[in-house]
């Protein structure tokens, strides 16, 4: 198992992250069933103080077999033709484009919102907004003695 110094060494002084440091672990140490991933070409952009955007490039694939979904602050996108392709009999010297079982997973922030997932031209857009949290405010608390 691999180090993770910068997390090992906010885990004392953090109360409340253990899914996020789970998710940079899992991450680090290659958990493929966590986060798949296989040769997919994107862009993250950050446009202004509050939005970004994810491009991903999908060519060839029909926008029916493309399916975005957040679970447990993981943005997926998964691609899987239900018709298969008719065999290919090309004999292929280098095969760099991927037309199926395409799947890409990101790790979002929890106020980090997907506002909506545009394809167009074989490139998915995924336009995500930070929503702002609340302000923050001092709180005093007060200290009792017990009895």
């Amino acid at each position: 198992m691999k180090s993770l110094s910068i997390i090992d060494s906010l885990r004392p002084f953090s109360v409340g992250f253990d899914n996020m440091f789970k998710h940079f672990e899992d991450l680090h140490n290659n958990d493929i069933d966590a986060f798949e991933t296989n040769r997919v070409n994107y862009n993250i952009t950050k446009v202004g103080k509050q939005d970004y955007n994810i491009e991903v490039a999908l060519p060839g694939v029909d926008q029916k077999d493309v399916n975005v979904s957040v679970e447990d602050n993981v943005l997926k996108i998964k691609s899987s033709s239900k018709n298969k392709v008719e065999k290919d009999d090309k004999e292929y010297l280098y095969k760099g484009v991927e037309k199926e079982n395409v799947c890409a997973s990101f790790i979002i922030g929890k106020d980090i919102k997907v506002e909506e997932a545009v394809m167009e031209k074989g490139m998915l857009s995924i336009k995500l907004k930070e929503e702002n949290p609340l302000p923050k405010n001092v709180k005093e608390i007060p200290i009792t003695k017990r009895q």
